[in-house]
């Protein structure tokens, strides 16, 4: 019998699984419903379940040297970590990230820098790509925003302020370029309604393979986060 990692009982009115970014099975389920239930719904749903969680824990091992932060993305393009001696900052060669040796003794401290300087090259090229889409679309935004999120890839509120998480540096232009046309859609269709595809189509009309293609990206929303 699967174990559950987590159950949260709310006012919902049906049972639901989830299998989050590390494989972890978090179960939604009505305030009133019994155990019993449950484990007969995890159990009917043992298959989907275990086969789901493999393909997450091969994602996983056959990005390893992401995860330990042996190599980096960016742009779509790998790069291996390289710790340089006489390095005051981080710079990106054609065939690696060097970084100076200092930043290698923590974790924590690799993390932070890394992550100031994925949101310090962010604040430049994605936002220059997001203008660059807007005036493409002929649209007009409120405010263009640079955010961290381990959820999302970016969002658009009722204001029309748009905000682009700097993970997305990870990924490559097509993908990049397909989270940002999706959040510019919003500002003409707020809901994912047949109208929304239909605009979006009309940008993006392969946006159907690039969305499952960001789907197989997610575990990269996790990195960066310590």
């Amino acid at each position: 019998m699967i174990k559950p990692d987590k159950v949260i009982l709310s006012n919902r009115k049906s049972l639901a699984l989830k299998i989050d970014k590390t494989g972890k099975l978090i179960v939604l389920a009505p305030k009133n419903m019994s155990l019993e239930k449950i484990f007969k719904f995890i159990s009917e749903k043992e298959k989907w379940i275990i086969a789901k969680q493999t393909q997450i824990k091969s994602t996983l091992t056959l990005n390893s040297n992401l995860i330990n932060y042996e190599e980096v993305l960016f742009l779509g393009k790998k790069y291996p970590v390289v710790y340089v001696k006489n390095n005051k900052e981080i710079i990106l060669t054609e065939n690696a990230l060097c970084l100076p040796s200092k930043m290698g003794f923590s974790t924590n401290r690799l993390i932070l820098n890394l992550k100031q300087w994925y949101i310090k090259n962010a604040e430049t090229i994605l936002i220059k790509r997001a203008n660059d889409l807007l005036k493409h679309m002929n649209l007009s935004v409120k405010s263009l925003s640079i955010i961290n999120s381990k959820a999302k890839w970016g969002m658009c509120d009722s204001n029309k302020n748009i905000f682009l998480n700097y993970k997305l540096l990870f990924l490559s232009h097509d993908l990049i370029d397909y989270v940002i046309v999706h959040e510019i859609t919003h500002l003409v269709e707020m809901n994912h309604s047949k109208n929304f595809y239909l605009e979006l189509a009309r940008v993006l009309p392969k946006y159907k393979t690039l969305q499952t293609k960001l789907k197989q990206c997610g575990f990269l929303l996790n990195l960066l986060t310590e």
